[in-house]
């Protein structure tokens, strides 16, 4: 599982700009045990590395991100960690002043007292602080006391607490960088112009990063003198920092002057974009001072404008430019509105696999209406999504307040497509399909994808319902799908418009000549994705030792084992198998009298018993392996 440091697990919706918002869920925190002076239905609790906001037009997404993160910055880590830090730190200060009351009567006096839940607007790091400087003080009053040893304590009663370090006996929380990048963005040069103001011809001269000013001005009003209009600092970005895009001419031009560790960051992210866009072709970011142009030198191609490149790919560098803004010790939190502008699919998905592989200090939050974002939130831990719905109460005229819910998203809640103005058919169904005859078909495959994956590392490993699904058509049932374009006036079912792309595996035909002809069809129509069983049924791809040990089992018997090689090859004769492994101890006729097959009433439990025998690859015939490695080839090409 990917590791990463949470700088936000939880955040204390604000009072100003997110007013009407409330929380409908709580992960993770149990108010019984941690009490909490506000109501926790303003606690945004259960934040992961990457962190999607969804909902419609209008819902309260940007606004939401907006108040949290261009106003007052938050704490970093959560209310319920630093609360668990205060009563820890207290009662270490009791237990300290009991087991010497001659010393310290008055600090266990003191810490007694202190009220940990007093209601308070006050957080939790704050009260920490506090507590821990008071302590600090209170000690040194008595002249018995020893405030050595007690600045000794604060230091190991505030060693475990993450994002945070003791400081001359007081707590100081590390306060990250917030870059937030909205959603008028581009590395396109806006040229100076006039802009009308009003109906009555006043008007004013942008001058300068035109986005940056319309954003400010629209949305920041009362933030002009702590987010800067003009651009970003010279010495790199502080506290809350705009990214438009427009000011990557000036970025450049002054890390790479500027110093060592600046000069570094930028050959960094220009290695970054060769491995993760540019299939390894060498990248060179060229800042022309005389025409405050970008160029982009890729490989041996000829050096050209940067704002001369592909939309997409412009949104990639803006989007990505802010992890190498500051150094990889420094927190980030990177606040994106709609990251998906100009971005073909595939795009998305390398954006969010750069993020969720960028550094362990960094952390993303972003509104979105797409739906390729959520394709890796099923398997990723990583990833959180958290949907907005706007309501009207019942009452109220003409002039009635909107509320906002914020609903953290389960995997299995498909409203959330919906809320992003997406059907079903355009996400969270899995991108592979294996067509089978029946139900046994589908469990010996399935354990023998489960069986060739052994070794495979969760992140690379194909899951069922996850990556790929089975279908059973129902042996003659096949006639029925579109992709048989028999000559008559029959409709068909349409499989592209039911499903994913398919693969499918068919018994062996023997000597029937329609069901060859049948597959005859399905080869030329689906080529590689049709594979015939080399043999008559599912059952004979098992080796006769597996054989014999299922029907051992059930008829209640042991199979001593057979030494030497082992046999891999196929079944050809169920009754040959059975009958040479358990001779005269046979009571249970499995195989069907005069038919080379088990019998219809014991297929079920024939399978289930063989796929609980099969354990390891090496007892898989070698037709059920190369089987099994082709569907898994397939289904990881279908993934990519």
């Amino acid at each position: 599982m990917l590791q990463f440091q949470t700088l936000f697990r939880q955040l204390r919706l604000p009072a100003q700009g997110c007013e009407g918002y409330s929380v409908s869920e709580f992960p993770g925190l149990d108010p019984s045990k941690v009490p909490l002076p506000s109501t926790t239905e303003r606690l945004l609790t259960g934040l992961s590395k990457v962190n999607f906001v969804v909902g419609p037009n209008n819902s309260g997404k940007s606004r939401l991100l907006r108040s949290l993160f261009l106003g007052k910055l938050p704490e970093t880590n959560d209310d319920v960690v630093w609360c668990r830090a205060l009563e820890r730190v207290r009662s270490s200060a009791i237990e300290l002043a009991k087991a010497d009351p001659s010393k310290y009567a008055g600090l266990l006096q003191f810490a007694t007292a202190w009220d940990l839940f007093e209601p308070s607007n006050e957080s939790y790091a704050s009260r920490l602080q506090r507590f821990q400087r008071s302590l600090y003080n209170e000690a040194h009053r008595y002249p018995n006391a020893r405030p050595v040893e007690v600045e000794q304590f604060l230091r190991e009663a505030c060693a475990g607490l993450p994002a945070g370090e003791v400081v001359g006996g007081t707590a100081r929380a590390t306060s990250p960088v917030v870059i937030y990048v909205p959603v008028l963005r581009s590395l396109r040069r806006i040229e100076r112009a006039t802009v009308v103001e009003n109906y009555y011809g006043s008007t004013r001269d942008i001058t300068a990063m035109p986005l940056r000013h319309s954003f400010v001005n629209a949305y920041l009003p009362a933030r002009r003198e702590t987010v800067r209009v003009d651009g970003f600092p010279d010495d790199g970005p502080s506290e809350v920092n705009l990214l438009t895009g427009e000011e990557l001419h000036d970025i450049l031009t002054n890390y790479l002057l500027g110093t060592l560790q600046q000069r570094k960051r930028i050959a960094e992210f220009q290695r970054f974009l060769s491995d993760r866009f540019f299939e390894g072709q060498s990248v060179t970011l060229i800042p022309e001072r005389k025409n405050h142009f970008v160029k982009l030198k890729l490989g041996h191609e000829r050096e050209q404008k940067i704002e001369d490149l592909g939309d997409g790919l412009q949104q990639l560098l803006v989007l990505t430019f802010p992890l190498f803004l500051v150094p990889e010790e420094q927190p980030l939190v990177v606040v994106v509105e709609e990251p998906e502008q100009c971005l073909h699919p595939g795009q998305q998905r390398a954006l969010l696999d750069a993020w969720i592989n960028a550094g362990s200090k960094v952390q993303f939050f972003a509104t979105t209406h797409s739906n390729h974002f959520l394709d890796r939130t099923v398997e990723i831990d990583a990833i959180r999504v958290f949907r907005i719905d706007k309501s009207l109460p019942s009452e109220g005229g003409d002039e009635r307040v909107p509320t906002f819910k914020i609903t953290p998203w389960s995997h299995d809640d498909f409203t959330l497509l919906a809320s992003i103005g997406v059907l079903n058919s355009s996400t969270l169904l899995t991108n592979a399909t294996i067509w089978v005859e029946g139900i046994t078909d589908r469990l010996y495959l399935r354990r023998y994808l489960e069986l060739v994956q052994i070794g495979v590392s969760p992140k690379e490993r194909m899951r069922e319902d996850v990556h790929y699904s089975f279908v059973e058509y129902g042996g003659s049932g096949i006639d029925h799908w579109s992709f048989l374009n028999e000559k008559d006036d029959q409709p068909r079912i349409e499989v592209e418009r039911l499903c994913a792309k398919l693969f499918l595996v068919a018994d062996s035909p023997g000597t029937r000549a329609g069901i060859r002809q049948r597959h005859e069809m399905l080869r030329k129509r689906l080529g590689d994705r049709f594979y015939e069983l080399n043999c008559k049924e599912v059952e004979h791809l098992l080796t006769p030792a597996v054989v014999a040990q299922v029907a051992a089992v059930m008829n209640g018997v042991t199979v001593p084992a057979s030494g030497g090689e082992v046999d891999r090859r196929t079944t050809a004769s169920l009754k040959t198998a059975i009958e040479k492994a358990l001779g005269s101890t046979l009571r249970r006729e499995i195989v069907e009298p005069g038919k080379n097959k088990v019998k219809d009433s014991l297929k079920l439990d024939f399978c289930q018993t063989a796929v609980q025998a099969l354990r390891r690859v090496e007892e898989m015939s070698e037709e059920a392996e190369s089987l099994a490695n082709r569907l898994l080839s397939f289904v990881r090409a279908q993934n990519r």
